[in-house]
């Protein structure tokens, strides 16, 4: 699960999709309460009218928003 979280968060920031980041270029590791609280959902993928803004790390997916 863990490989293709990254392997996916690499197509997005390749395809110029991912915008929120940290400092040095990659994307927030976040809790489900912080994914919620940016406004994001976790989960295994993003709706394609969403955009990926960080990891949910207790749950091992993607924050959606």
């Amino acid at each position: 699960m863990h490989c293709l979280v990254l392997a996916l968060s690499v197509l997005f920031m390749a395809q110029g999709v991912v915008t929120n980041h940290n400092k040095v270029g990659r994307l927030m590791r976040l809790s489900f309460r912080d994914c919620e609280s940016h406004g994001g959902i976790c989960a295994d993928s993003c709706l394609t009218t969403q955009r990926p803004i960080g990891f949910c790390s207790d749950v091992e997916g993607i924050c959606c928003r």
